[in-house]
């Protein structure tokens, strides 16, 4: 009885005192159904569409997101298929694209007339491999990125000399509301895309100077956690010595 209450009070004291900083959800799209068909990602090449020829073109496209307060961010994924694995050979390729979090530019800062990506301001920005060719959450977890309260934008792109050319299927049942497309990085245009974004993170802010009630709480319960083990120690001496 004894030790189980010193395990729940310690368990206790130790919550109070530094606090447990719990994941939440920051974006959450839901999967995107890929009833509108969705929007070129990446580096696609010249083609025809309708019956209509097009020139190879790159395109980018981003989400916007706000955080209340300083956060670190977790998770980042984007709902994403690589077009590149329909190939003929049936050999996957090695296709690299690229998630960015950049800051926001307010309107008109950049010449438009909505909020889109500040990309001088980069936040953060890695490759990865795409190589599903069906649509597929893809991006990064266990990352450790702080940023401020504030409003960001997480892009979906592809390097300059990548092969990756694939698509973000959309709508999304909740999307973000703003979103923005970048066509051969020539600027963003801000646009309803649907897009499927999920984004996780971590309050920058936990708790580890321990606060009054807190620190009296330790004390009190160091001396009950004593006085208990003084009494078990007694009663295991009498059943010892009779």
């Amino acid at each position: 009885m004894n030790r189980s209450f010193n395990v729940i009070f310690i368990a206790g004291i130790f919550m109070c005192i530094t606090g447990q900083a719990m994941a939440y959800t920051v974006v959450d799209t839901g999967t995107p159904s890929n009833a509108g068909g969705g929007w070129a990602l990446g580096n696609i090449p010249a083609g025809y569409s309708d019956g209509a020829p097009y020139d190879a073109y790159s395109q980018s496209l981003a989400a916007k997101f706000t955080l209340d307060q300083a956060a670190t961010i977790t998770s980042v994924f984007g709902w994403i298929n690589n077009g590149n694995s329909n190939n003929v050979s049936g050999i996957v390729p090695i296709d690299y694209a690229t998630i960015s979090i950049y800051g926001d530019a307010a309107p008109g800062a950049l010449g438009t007339s909505a909020s889109v990506p500040d990309s001088g301001n980069i936040k953060f920005s890695q490759d990865l491999a795409v190589m599903n060719a069906d649509p597929a959450w893809v991006g990064f977890s266990s990352l450790n990125l702080d940023l401020a309260a504030g409003s960001y934008w997480v892009a979906f792109e592809a390097p300059q000399f990548s092969s990756f050319a694939g698509g973000m299927p959309a709508p999304a049942p909740n999307p973000v509301g703003s979103e923005a497309f970048n066509v051969n990085n020539s600027g963003w245009n801000a646009y309803n895309l649907g897009l499927g974004v999920q984004i996780s993170a971590l309050p920058s802010s936990t708790v580890v100077t321990p606060e009054p009630v807190s620190a009296v709480l330790f004390v009190v319960g160091g001396g009950i956690m004593a006085f208990s083990r003084r009494r078990w120690n007694n009663k295991l001496s009498s059943t010892l010595h009779g």
